[in-house]
């Protein structure tokens, strides 16, 4: 199946029981991380007849997302008081969430925002870009 990403929500959780999500603003772009694992050489003296190494999974690292957006300084989901640039000014991961559109589903994890970045070009509109580095396994859920 193929999809148009077309209102995708990059998403913060206040940190509330129930927890509430809300919308990073302006959003144009959100490049989930490559997900990887370590490998774990465990080669010996007595690997196969051939000679080649052998190899095991080791520990995941479920990558960090990239966000994209035009900058608003004055949003709420921006500012340093409730937004991204408080996120990375605080020492406690967050619960941030990957909404796709049309209730094809969502990402949910932990993380902390590991960069951000604003632009002020002369001829374009002010950007923004945010790293949420993940911490933990990632959930995804389908149909919602």
């Amino acid at each position: 199946m193929t999809f148009w990403p077309y209102g995708t929500k990059f998403q913060k959780g206040d940190g509330a029981t129930p927890e509430v999500f809300a919308d990073i603003a302006s959003v144009y772009e959100v490049i989930p991380g490559e997900m990887t694992r370590d490998e774990i050489d465990f080669t010996n003296h007595g690997s196969g007849a051939y000679g080649y190494r052998e190899f095991m999974g080791g520990l995941r690292d479920a990558g960090s997302y990239e966000i994209n957006g035009n900058w608003d300084p004055t949003n709420a989901t921006h500012n340093g008081t409730t937004g991204v640039l408080a996120a990375f000014e605080s020492d406690d991961n967050s619960n941030w969430r990957l909404q796709l559109p049309d209730t094809l589903g969502r990402f949910d994890f932990a993380g902390f925002v590991s960069s951000y970045k604003v632009e002020t070009p002369l001829e374009e509109q002010g950007k923004i870009s945010v790293t949420v580095k993940v911490s933990g396994r990632p959930t995804f859920t389908e149909s919602v």
